[in-house]
């Protein structure tokens, strides 16, 4: 009955989106109430969430927003293989148990402390995240805490339920945050710098500029992560009090798992390689020195994708055999992949595609004109809460390819435009509630341990503190 109600709901919102008085063509209030409708049934979960995310391909043709060759194509994008490529890898990651291995070092390292074992997830995930792709790092995460989740589900099931989801949130929002620190942590970093250098060659966004303000971002929002986290957990009293119990079991298992197989050997190098590759596909610029990646080697680093990477590994772990049986079989592959968060992502990548297509984010961010007359720490504020609200829905790239030129347009007069701008490009990044926001918090929302209610609650909370954190930085900072 609840779920016929939220159906209903959707409807009638439609609806009222589409006949209400709000001075927008036709087409922006056809993508708001298409966006409103999903964002209802994404957060109910009233209709299965991969059937939610087919609903642009009806709708944006049906009401002559885009046409379906346009929406069919965002759910072909490279960023969907690379998912596809990093699933496969996890399978074969948790097929070989090389993930529980990994998980057990963990624990044993931080002495069965579930708080601390929160932090060490948070820290090492941030700091991937610094130099690769943060789908990549979450993928590579996942299957570590699983296994750790695992453990728990067996030795202190209670308490497994509000840490596992902790622990995933924790991968997701790392990989969000750490990809802040660095001006090659995430692309809306580089399409700013790249404006920025257009606007005002003699004053470039230099690696160490972005270092400067990013990184102690980072250095006070992670520890503010985590205690979020651990809260969400149950308090540090009850974690450490409740993995004494667990600590001769760790200890134990560590023991009996024995030597690494052949087979693990091939998983962990085949991961580390990827890696490797994601890392240096694209020149990195460490101040004035540029190492130059391998995809300029044979033509242009544009001319590959992290997607590619991803496959290429997969392949070989179908390929690659150890007494004449290969890594992986498909058959693995096909029961094990979450084939439904590829729709899900398509989905939310059509739905990017058609804000900007429709000229809706523009309409959105034309509202904030008027509040030019506000002192410029409401402002800013404004502007970053907007930045997080159309990116929960958007691509974080495609939005802040859109909303730089207009910002900047809107830049009070007597203020340093960085001020404005940084702040802005790094709201992108600040998509913690929805599962279609960004592609870590799709990847961990597959695991199956999470509902989106969960997400929305837990990161309406560190979008906040993230906000605040924000606007006092760059008032500190930047001015």
């Amino acid at each position: 009955m609840k779920n016929t109600y939220s159906i209903l709901l959707g409807f009638l919102l439609f609806i009222v989106i589409i006949i209400s008085p709000i001075n927008l063509p036709f087409t922006q209030k056809s993508t708001l109430a298409v966006a409103a409708v999903m964002a209802l049934y994404w957060a109910t979960e009233a209709i299965p969430i991969p059937v939610v995310s087919l609903l642009p391909l009806v709708l944006f043709p049906l009401f002559g927003v885009s046409s379906s060759d346009k929406v069919a194509k965002a759910y072909t994008d490279p960023v969907i293989y690379l998912f596809l490529g990093g699933f496969i890898l996890a399978v074969a990651m948790e097929k070989w148990k090389l993930h529980y291995r990994i998980a057990l070092k963990i624990l044993v390292f931080f002495k069965g402390n579930l708080a601390f074992t929160l932090l060490g997830f948070i820290l090492s995930t941030a700091f991937l995240s610094m130099w690769i792709s943060n789908t990549a790092c979450t993928m590579m995460m996942l299957p570590i805490a699983l296994s750790v989740i695992n453990l728990l589900n067996e030795k202190a099931p209670t308490l497994q339920e509000k840490y596992s989801k902790a622990l995933l949130l924790s991968i997701a929002y790392s990989s969000s945050i750490g990809g802040i620190g660095t001006l090659i942590g995430t692309p809306p970093n580089l399409l700013l710098a790249s404006f920025y250098s257009r606007q005002f060659p003699q004053d470039p966004i230099t690696f160490l500029k972005w270092f400067k303000f990013g990184f102690p971002f980072i250095l006070i929002l992670l520890p503010l992560s985590w205690l979020l986290l651990v809260f969400i957990s149950g308090g540090f009293k009850k974690l450490r009090g409740s993995l004494k119990e667990l600590n001769n079991f760790i200890l134990e298992e560590n023991k009996k798992i024995g030597e690494i197989s052949k087979e693990e050997k091939v998983v962990f190098y085949v991961f580390l390689i990827v890696a490797i590759l994601w890392i240096f596909r694209a020149p990195i610029s460490f101040g004035p020195f540029t190492l130059l990646g391998w995809g300029n080697i044979f033509h242009h680093s544009s001319f590959f994708h992290d997607s590619f990477v991803a496959i290429l590994g997969a392949l070989f772990l179908f390929i690659f055999k150890i007494n004449k049986k290969p890594i992986l079989e498909w058959p693995e592959v096909e029961k094990r992949v979450p084939w439904g968060i590829l729709l899900l992502f398509g989905g939310g990548l059509a739905l990017a595609d058609t804000f900007i297509e429709s000229g809706l984010s523009k309409s959105i961010s034309d509202l904030f004109l008027k509040f030019q007359v506000l002192p410029f720490p409401i402002f800013l504020f404004l502007i970053c809460f907007l930045m997080v609200i159309l990116t929960e829905f958007t691509s974080n790239t495609a939005i802040t390819a859109t909303m730089l030129p207009v910002l900047f347009s809107i830049v009070p007069q007597n203020v340093n435009p960085l001020s404005l701008l940084l702040p802005a490009t790094i709201s992108a990044s600040l998509a913690f509630m929805l599962p279609v926001a960004t592609p870590p918090n799709a990847i961990v929302f597959s695991s199956g341990h999470l509902k989106v209610s969960t997400m929305l609650k837990a990161g309406i909370f560190l979008d906040i503190i993230a906000l605040f954190l924000l606007t006092f930085l760059s008032l500190i900072i930047l001015r």
